[in-house]
């Protein structure tokens, strides 16, 4: 089965994922920020006031989702990504490992989450092999809730 995604949540991804690649390369970190698309298919960059040191990452993510979630039910997105950070054990490893996680969803109903494993080290960083799971589409439809 092969999965078709619109065409917004690509050009979503790679951006996201370019900004992850710089962000990493030249800090070792990735801090959580959004993007959308609107209507004219432009590309908004989004993040949360980082001026409060007392928010906990979580905390902060959890912002940035609502914040991007206003927007894009009010028709200013047509599509939305979150790049983040998790810890993950990647289907056929025995270890968690650190993973860029895209956060993916379109107004059409569409959303995924996208994996990519990677690991510092001395020679840079090392990617290694995506890998995807359905999402939440929180982003663009309500009544959806967090369970932790």
């Amino acid at each position: 089965m092969s999965l078709t995604l619109p065409s917004e949540l690509d050009r979503l991804a790679s951006e996201l994922m370019e900004y992850a690649r710089e962000a990493l390369s030249k800090g070792g970190e990735v801090y959580p920020i959004g993007a959308g698309i609107t209507p004219d298919l432009e590309l908004q960059w989004c993040a949360v006031d980082d001026t409060d040191d007392e928010l906990t990452a979580t905390e902060e993510l959890d912002n940035l989702v609502q914040g991007m979630a206003g927007d894009a039910k009010s028709g200013k997105f047509i599509g939305a990504g979150i790049l983040c950070t998790a810890r993950i054990t990647p289907p056929g490893w025995e270890r968690k490992v650190d993973a860029v996680e895209l956060r993916l969803d379109h107004k059409s109903g569409a959303s995924l989450r996208v994996y990519i494993p990677y690991e510092a080290g001395q020679g840079g960083i090392s990617f290694y092999a995506m890998f995807t799971s359905e999402g939440d589409s929180v982003m663009f439809h309500q009544g959806l809730v967090r369970i932790q």
